[in-house]
């Protein structure tokens, strides 16, 4: 990697957190068969930050490979890194947890957690369900309507953060039907294109071969467009544009690069300035991740089997039963929103059986995308959502 480096004008906020974040969006990106539409570390790491403070033995020390700060810290790490995301006001940033009176939780724990809803499962399964759904559509901003986690008679604790932004473009993009007449997104139907102009040059970066173009939002969130050569991984593609986002890759000034092709038009000017020309597409999309399918990505291996794992979260044996997100990201010619809700489940082990018979679900994920985007937090750096876009927008007359 080169120097770091910023955009011109710009200085990043160093915050607890906020690389290590980043750096479980990158393992994530590297881990699944294929590239997703949209996910985010964001907001699984301050959940599994949390566990790791309260965890033992190689439970915690798993955890703490996965999050990549001391244990010992971790709390004070995740209360900065709550406090630096409430403070935009295009990002809503959340965390909340969800007890049953079968246990008790540590208050030297529970005392430290970033400003936490804290609520209680009643043993009513459909009824808890509700309530943790509500709280997820309440705190996405109607974004995302459900909880993925299903409930079982097991379920004694439930660890949730919600992120979701809203930012609109400093300037806007035109939409119009777009037909490309080569590559993989030729067709004989249009796609939602956006395209619009600008003389300032500078904002075309690149880094390690990927050609970034971040996209400026109105308060403190920017997306950053990222596209690579032809048949370039687009995990590799992703990683350089969230490690350029947060500093750690240098970028450049550049007209030359993957997707960039100079030429001239006429003008009526004498002495014209010269023209950026951008064109992309409009994209909404989805996802439903199964943490616990990638579970030495976050740590949680050891976790999830047989032994008391997390003594500083709760006297009773717990375990993690559950681990899973769902997310959503959506760009316009107006601007771009997203949200993700990121979920941990624990149960006791020992002293409850539950009755057989109770499923847990399983979701699994299969996209492919041409081009990635990344959803930055501008003061840190963050990269808050991160995807691979495929198929856009169909164009709607």
């Amino acid at each position: 990697m080169g120097a770091a480096s910023t955009p011109p004008g710009h200085a990043l906020t160093r915050v607890a957190g906020v690389r290590e974040a980043n750096d479980l969006t990158v393992r994530w990106l590297k881990a699944v068969e294929s590239p997703s539409p949209v996910l985010s570390g964001a907001g699984a790491w301050p959940l599994l930050a949390a566990l790791a403070a309260g965890a033992a033995g190689k439970a915690r020390d798993e955890l703490a490979e996965a999050v990549g700060i001391d244990p010992a810290t971790a709390l004070d790490a995740v209360r900065d890194y709550a406090a630096a995301l409430s403070a935009s006001a295009a990002l809503r940033f959340s965390t909340g947890f969800w007890a049953s009176p079968r246990i008790t939780l540590d208050p030297a724990w529970t005392d430290r957690l970033p400003a936490a809803w804290a609520g209680a499962l009643t043993g009513d399964l459909a009824a808890d369900k509700r309530t943790l759904d509500a709280w997820a559509e309440e705190r996405t901003m109607g974004l995302i309507g459900q909880m993925p986690i299903v409930l079982t008679p097991e379920t004694t604790l439930v660890l949730a953060t919600a992120l979701a932004l809203r930012t609109e473009w400093a300037h806007r993009f035109s939409d119009a039907p777009l037909m490309p007449r080569t590559g993989p997104w030729r067709t004989d139907r249009p796609w939602l294109g956006l395209t619009r102009s600008t003389s300032d040059l500078t904002t075309l970066r690149t880094a390690d071969g990927v050609t970034i173009l971040p996209v400026t939002g109105r308060d403190d969130i920017d997306v950053h467009l990222a596209i690579g050569e032809p048949g370039a991984d687009p995990a590799e593609v992703l990683a350089t544009a969230v490690h350029a986002a947060d500093g750690r890759l240098a970028t450049a000034a550049t007209e030359e690069g993957p997707g960039i092709t100079v030429g001239t038009e006429p003008s009526h000017e004498a002495a014209p300035a010269p023209l950026l020309r951008v064109t992309t597409v409009g994209f909404d999309v989805t996802a439903e991740h199964d943490l616990l399918g990638l579970a030495e990505v976050f740590g949680l291996r050891i976790a999830t089997g047989p032994g008391d794992h997390f003594p500083g979260v709760s006297a009773d044996r717990l375990t993690v039963s559950d681990a899973a997100q769902s997310a959503v990201a959506v760009f316009s010619a107006k601007g771009f929103e997203a949200a993700a809700v990121t979920v941990v489940g624990l149960r006791c082990t020992g002293a409850f059986s539950p009755p057989e018979g109770a499923d847990r679900k399983v979701v699994s994920v299969d996209f492919t995308r041409p081009f990635g985007y990344v959803a930055v937090h501008r003061p840190t750096g963050l990269a808050l959502v991160a995807g691979w876009v495929d198929e856009p927008k169909r164009f709607q007359a």
